[in-house]
């Protein structure tokens, strides 16, 4: 069995045109990506899904693009999280 892996919330201060903002990124080991998003909510939910799913490591990136673009955060499109069903509105 594959040893299991963990993947954090990582919360970093970004100062953008003088304004200070609270972004989220995740960490897996040596493997980290800040700033995905400033929706600490939405960001949790994938550091969760993750853990349960538990992929490689050296997947993240691409994990992170595709869950960035998925239809329900454009908005097009409703998409469940936990099912992986995707229904039009």
């Amino acid at each position: 069995m594959c040893k299991s892996v963990q993947f954090q919330l990582s919360p970093c201060k970004v100062e953008a045109d003088g304004v200070s903002v609270v972004t989220f990124g995740i960490i897996c080991g040596t493997v980290a990506f800040e700033d995905i998003s400033d929706n600490r909510e939405l960001v949790l939910g994938l550091v969760k899904l993750l853990n349960r799913l538990q992929p490689e490591p050296r997947h993240l990136e691409s994990i992170i693009e595709d869950f960035l673009n998925r239809p329900s955060l454009r908005g097009d499109r409703y998409f469940p999280l936990e099912t992986g069903c995707i229904e039009s509105f």
